[in-house]
């Protein structure tokens, strides 16, 4: 246990130590333990820092090769790097690259990404203003050895995705979107999506594809990643399942380092609306988050709502959601989890829920086949009402195996510490906490790799609603 802090934040682990104790820093300290020869600089140190100046000297004379080598693991972008000339910046981590500042192809440059070089335990990230902007199309970005077609705007994007079933595709600017959409923009994917940290605004879509909406109204697998979507308004009456981001995850893409606000609304009878996704079949929500407004249809047995996911029948971890969520079941960040084998870890919700039937701080109603369900180390503070059925953490956990999670006493307007879940009474894997006992100390369970508390944030919860370090690309 730790001693007393005033807020708590999510983290992931790799990228907390990516992050904060990079090993090859590219910042505007002088050069230290690197070894530059023949336009390829290896860090000869656990430690090491390569001055931005001189690699952007470097850069406008020929390509350049940036390594950890053997001895470094993790690579960060810690300064603002940009240069005009045709050559190509290879960064080549054993384990992480770390993008934390604006990274500018500003000609007709390239970049060349590897990870895991010798680990396998690391990553792409995109920290605060971390983004790689190129001002070139006819430029090229190479990530693990995958190619990628660099599409600058929203519309280029969707014509390139739809065009194709796979292939590889990256977001190279910020969009601000000044059309009504009809129709989801990218109606089916399949391949892998990368949006270099960069942010679509003012996403509005009044209709859908098939039986799905969102930016993406359904995909066939792969990857989605590093995508903010800040503003959107979403609204459909007759889609199944309705999504800020992706309406139906039907294959079991994985979604990583992603983001909503706004509102997104689904009135379907039958249907799942979630902030971000829709319904999660199988797939992995990973540092994720939403702060969008969800509204479903509180009228009908078959909606359910969830701050993050309305269905999921997949993994969720190391993600949150802090909008208002109503729906007939309705959870912070699931509505409904109907399918078995799934799980829910490291996650929070700090939104109010409204339900009319079944409603939960954190999830709204499990599944069918008890124990197949598991959830961890998750925690809820938004305030919960139901005309039917509410908890604290959850609505009906009857088939839901919850071990070390927890919702706040004193903000959810469920006081009797009995009532994590309103049914089944007295889950001992939910506890309740006062908002002081969350202040005081890291929950039991709580791994201090993944979370911390912060005395920067003086706010009344000490289960502070800002976002993981891992997704603060987002502005």
């Amino acid at each position: 246990m730790v001693a007393r802090l005033s807020s708590l934040f999510l983290l992931s682990v790799v990228a907390l130590t990516s992050a904060a104790q990079a090993d090859l820093s590219i910042s505007n300290q002088p050069m230290q333990n690197m070894d530059c020869q023949a336009g390829v600089c290896t860090a000869t140190s656990k430690k090491a820092v390569l001055n931005v100046g001189d690699l952007q000297t470097m850069l406008a004379g020929g390509d350049v090769t940036v390594k950890t080598g053997a001895v470094a693991k993790d690579i960060a972008v810690d300064q603002p790097l940009s240069w005009s000339s045709t050559n190509r910046l290879t960064l080549d981590a054993q384990r992480s690259v770390t993008v934390k500042k604006p990274v500018t192809v500003a000609g007709q440059g390239a970049v060349t990404i590897m990870t895991n070089d010798g680990a396998s335990d690391g990553d792409l990230y995109f920290f605060g203003k971390g983004k790689i902007t190129y001002w070139n199309l006819s430029s090229s970005l190479v990530i693990n050895s995958e190619s990628y077609t660099l599409a600058a705007d929203l519309p280029t994007l969707a014509a390139d995705m739809n065009a194709v079933d796979g292939g590889s595709f990256a977001l190279t600017n910020d969009y601000d979107s000044q059309v009504t959409y009809k129709h989801s923009p990218i109606e089916y994917f399949q391949g892998n999506f990368e949006g270099l940290g960069h942010t679509i605004r003012h996403f509005k879509l009044r209709g859908g594809s098939y039986h799905t909406a969102g930016l993406i109204g359904e995909t066939g697998g792969g990857t989605i990643r590093d995508i903010y979507l800040k503003q959107v308004d979403v609204q459909n009456g007759n889609k199944l399942y309705v999504g800020g981001l992706i309406g139906n995850n039907g294959y079991g893409a994985a979604i990583i380092n992603t983001s909503v606000d706004g509102k997104v609304t689904a009135k379907y009878h039958d249907g799942a609306v979630g902030g971000l996704v829709g319904y999660n079949a199988g797939g992995l929500v990973l540092r994720s988050r939403s702060a969008a407004t969800v509204i479903g249809n509180s009228a009908f047995i078959g909606n359910s709502a969830g701050g993050l996911v309305g269905q999921n029948a997949g993994i969720v971890d190391q993600s949150y959601a802090t909008g208002a969520v109503s729906g007939k079941v309705a959870g912070g960040v699931v509505g409904t989890n109907p399918m078995t084998g799934t799980s829910l870890t490291n996650s929070y919700a700090t939104g109010p829920v409204t339900s009319g039937q079944g409603g939960g701080g954190f999830i709204g109603v499990a599944g069918s086949a008890p124990g197949l369900i598991a959830t961890s180390r998750c925690y809820s503070t938004g305030y919960v009402q139901s005309e039917g059925i509410a908890g604290g953490f959850a609505g009906d956990d009857s088939s839901l195996t919850v071990s070390q999670s927890y919702w706040d006493l004193d903000t959810s307007g469920i006081s009797d510490a009995g009532q994590g879940a309103g049914t089944p009474h007295d889950d001992p894997g939910i506890s309740g906490l006062t908002d002081g006992q969350l202040r005081s100390a890291l929950p039991q369970g709580f791994d201090p790799a993944i979370w911390r508390q912060s005395q920067k944030n003086q706010q009344r919860l000490s289960l502070s609603a800002r976002q993981p370090a891992a997704i603060t690309a987002v502005e």
